[in-house]
C-alpha cells in the first residue's frame, strides 16, 4: 500500500474550518475510495510568505504570518481529535526568507521526508509521497497542479469548491494524473465559507490581532456546526473506533463507552442507532486491529486497541519489526516526523535550483 502525507498551502487569512475538513474528506477519499488506497500517515497547512499575501490583501485585511500560524493553531483546538491527532501547521514556508511557491514547497518536503526517514534513519522501506491539496478554484487558475502529478514521489488532489466549473478537470482528470474529489453527493450541504467571506464580514473592525481573528472564526464555527449536524462525519466505522479507543484512559474503551464517545462528538449518530451500532460491533469482530481484553466487573465488554499498545515501542518499530506491505502507522509517524519538524523548516526555506 502506498504511503502518503498531504500537503495544503495558502493565505489562510484567516483559517476557517473547511480548511481542516478538506484534508479530513482528501484523506477519506484516498484511504477508502481511491483505488487501489493508499495510507495517510499525516496532514500538513502551511501558511504562505507575507510578501505575497501582504501584495495580495494589502492593508487592513493582511493578518502577518506569525498571527496566522498562531491562529491556525488555535483553531485546532475548536476541532474535533479526528483532524488535531494528525494534521499539524507548518511554519517553515512563513518564516522563509521570502516567497516560495507552492511547487517548490512540495518539492522540498517530499525531499526532506524521504531523505530522513528513508535514507537516513531506515524508519521507511519505501519512498512517501507528498500529495498537495488544492480547492477547485485554485487548479482551475494555475496550470502546475497537474504538473506537480507527474512528478516523482508526488501527487495532486483537489476537492469541489462551490461557486467554480469543473468541466476542465472533468475531461482531463484521466490524464493529467490529479485526483479530483467532485462532493456529487455532498454539494447541496455545503456551507458557502472562505476566508474572502470572513474578511469582507469583519472589513471594519478587523485589526489584524489574532484575538479579532479567532473572533472571525468562532462565527464561522455555528454555520459549520449546524452543517455538521445533518452531515455524516467522512470517518470510517474503524476510524471512529479507533478515535474512542486512543481518547480513552489507558488506550483502552468498552463498548458502551466507544458508542457514547461517537454520539458525544459526532450529533450525526444521535439517530438511528441501531443501524450504526451494528456496523460497530461487526467490525469489532472482524478487524485484526482490535483485541478483546479479559472481562472484569467493572468493565464487562472491554475492547481494546493491541496497535495502539504496541506502536508506544518506538524502539521495535525502528529496528524494522513492521512486515513487508504492512500498513505503516500514521499516529506513530507522526511522532517520528514531529521530532524532525525543527529541520523540515530549515529545508523547507530553501527552494530548490
Amino acid at each position: 500500500m502506498c504511503s502518503c502525507v498531504l500537503l495544503t498551502t495558502g493565505s489562510f487569512n484567516p483559517i476557517h474550518p473547511l480548511h481542516f475538513q478538506t484534508l479530513l474528506r482528501v484523506k477519506q477519499y484516498l484511504e477508502h475510495e481511491h483505488q487501489p488506497p493508499w495510507n495517510v500517515l499525516a496532514g500538513y497547512i502551511s501558511p504562505t510568505h507575507d510578501s505575497y499575501v501582504h501584495k495580495k490583501l494589502g492593508d487592513p485585511a493582511w493578518i502577518p504570518a506569525k498571527d496566522r500560524c498562531r491562529l491556525a493553531e488555535r483553531a485546532m483546538e475548536y476541532e474535533d481529535s479526528e483532524a488535531s491527532s494528525w494534521i499539524s501547521i507548518s511554519r517553515g514556508e512563513s518564516e522563509a526568507d521570502g516567497f516560495v511557491d507552492f511547487p517548490d514547497v512540495t518539492k522540498n518536503f517530499r525531499n526532506f521526508l524521504n531523505n530522513t526517514l528513508v535514507d537516513q534513519e531506515n524508519i521507511l522501506q519505501y519512498p512517501l509521497r507528498v500529495v498537495y491539496v488544492c480547492g477547485l478554484d485554485h487548479y482551475n487558475k494555475c496550470s502546475d497542479v497537474e504538473r506537480m502529478a507527474k512528478q516523482n514521489n508526488m501527487a495532486s488532489a483537489v476537492i469541489f469548491r462551490i461557486g467554480n466549473d469543473d468541466k476542465q478537470i472533468s475531461h482531463s482528470v484521466g490524464t493529467s494524473g490529479a485526483m479530483y474529489i467532485p462532493l456529487s453527493k455532498e454539494r447541496a450541504q455545503l456551507p458557502d465559507v472562505s476566508s474572502t467571506l470572513i474578511r469582507e464580514y469583519f472589513r471594519t473592525a478587523f485589526h489584524l490581532l489574532s484575538r479579532s481573528s479567532a473572533a472571525a472564526y468562532s462565527c464561522t464555527m455555528a454555520t459549520v456546526n449546524s452543517t455538521k449536524e445533518r452531515t455524516k462525519p467522512p470517518i470510517s466505522y474503524i476510524g471512529l473506533i479507533r478515535l474512542a479507543i486512543q481518547n480513552s484512559p489507558d488506550q483502552k474503551c468498552t463498548l458502551n463507552g466507544i458508542y457514547q464517545y461517537i454520539m458525544d462528538h459526532y450529533p450525526y449518530y444521535r439517530e438511528n442507532r441501531a443501524e450504526w451500532q451494528r456496523s460497530i460491533r461487526h467490525s469489532l469482530s472482524f478487524n485484526e486491529s482490535f483485541v478483546k481484553v479479559a472481562r472484569n466487573e467493572k468493565q464487562p465488554d472491554e475492547r481494546c486497541n493491541a496497535s495502539v499498545t504496541l506502536l508506544n515501542d518506538k524502539i521495535k518499530f525502528i529496528r524494522g519489526t513492521h512486515r513487508h506491505g504492512e500498513r505503516v502507522p500514521p499516529f506513530h509517524i507522526l511522532q517520528v516526523v514531529h521530532e524532525f519538524r525543527q529541520k523540515a523548516v530549515s529545508d523547507i526555506r530553501t527552494p530548490l535550483p
